[in-house]
C-alpha cells in the first residue's frame, strides 16, 4: 500500500466577506490548472456550507525561509539548482499566462528531496492578454516583462 502525505488547508467560508470568497474561489481555479513538479499540487476540494478544505501535496521541509534562517547561505550550486527548479515553474505559470504576484521566500517550501514547491498563489492570476512585444495586461495595468536569464542555459 502507497501512503501520501497531504497538507489541508481549512478555510471558514463564514469568516469571510464576498471579496475575500472570491479570492478563494480564484486560487481553486488556477491551482486546478497547473500541474508541475515544482508548484505545489491540489489534489481535491471538499466543501461544507461552513468550510472548504483544499487538500494539497506536502512539502515536508517546510519553507525555504526558514531552511536559510536555520542553515544559512546554500552554496552556489545549490542555489543554482533551486532557481533552475523556481525558473521552470514560472515559466510553467507564465505559458499558461498565469502570473504569481507573491514570489517570497516564505511561498517556497522544499519536499522531502529538497526541491522547490511554489505555494500561496492565492494572488495569482490569469492574465488577460500577452501582446508580442513581451507586455503582460492585467486589467488596466501593463507590466513588462524583460528575461535576463534563460533557464535552459543555467549550468
Amino acid at each position: 500500500m502507497h501512503v501520501i502525505i497531504v497538507a489541508i488547508k481549512i478555510i471558514d467560508k463564514t469568516q469571510l466577506d464576498e471579496d475575500n470568497l472570491n479570492k478563494v474561489v480564484r486560487e481553486v481555479k488556477v491551482m486546478k490548472m497547473l500541474r508541475h513538479p515544482h508548484i505545489i499540487r491540489l489534489y481535491q476540494v471538499m466543501e461544507t456550507e461552513r468550510n472548504m478544505f483544499l487538500v494539497t501535496e506536502y512539502a515536508s521541509r517546510g519553507e525555504i525561509f526558514d531552511h536559510l534562517k536555520a542553515n544559512g547561505r546554500m552554496s552556489e550550486r545549490e542555489a543554482r539548482r533551486i532557481f533552475k527548479q523556481i525558473c521552470a515553474a514560472v515559466h510553467f505559470c507564465h505559458s499558461l499566462t498565469v502570473v504569481h504576484r507573491d514570489l517570497k521566500a516564505e511561498n517556497l517550501l522544499l519536499d522531502e528531496n529538497n526541491n522547490v514547491k511554489i505555494a500561496g498563489k492565492s494572488k495569482s492570476v490569469p492574465v488577460i492578454d500577452v501582446s508580442s512585444d513581451g507586455c503582460i495586461q492585467i486589467s488596466k495595468v501593463t507590466l513588462v516583462i524583460q528575461l535576463f536569464v534563460n533557464p535552459c542555459n543555467l549550468g
